[in-house]
């Protein structure tokens, strides 16, 4: 099931009996959920629609609007490394590619992995997201669960997802859905 950003966030603080796929891993987040890390790399960059990537290319960054979601690391990172003013706070990745796509805004923050797949589900062939400049390109997904979930089930996924990514199984399903 795919909830917004911001209730997802909230219901794994407050409730055992979930999970969830995918947080990008913070010292903040580690300590307040149980994470198990992906063998994925996440690169968290302000993008643009291609076709207008020219025209904001004269633009200093500080001055293009921006979309992001409610409590993700692209908000997170544009506050802490730019202290952007000028953007809009969505609830969901489709909200915010929304905004881009009609044009409410000038770019997006946001792990690019994530982006693409989401833009990619909106089918427009004719329309590419690309990175301007990048915020963090060192950081790593998670399952994330419930501080309190017992330890024994976040082993047990820690074990299959070392068991599928030697298989090379997580790989192949990154680039099946990230092109």
């Amino acid at each position: 099931m795919t909830v917004p950003w911001a209730r997802l966030f909230h219901t794994l603080e407050t409730s055992e009996s979930y999970a969830a796929f995918s947080m990008i891993i913070t010292p903040e987040r580690d300590k307040k959920f149980q994470l198990v890390s992906l063998p994925i790399m996440a690169k968290v960059s302000i993008m643009v629609l291609e076709e207008n990537k020219d025209i904001l290319a004269s633009k200093h960054i500080a001055n293009l609007t921006y979309s992001v979601v409610r409590q993700d690391i692209g908000e997170h990172l544009l506050n802490e490394q730019l202290s952007i003013k000028n953007k809009v706070v969505t609830t969901s990745a489709n909200s915010m590619l929304d905004m881009l796509l009609y044009r409410r805004v000038e770019s997006i923050a946001y792990a690019e992995l994530f982006a693409n797949f989401q833009f990619g589900k909106l089918g427009l062939e004719d329309k590419k997201l690309v990175s301007i400049y990048t915020l963090n390109d060192k950081f790593k997904g998670a399952f994330v669960f419930h501080k309190n979930t017992p330890i024994c089930v976040s082993k047990s996924f820690a074990q299959v997802i070392s068991s599928l990514d030697k298989k090379g199984e997580i790989e192949r399903v990154v680039k099946k859905y990230s092109h």
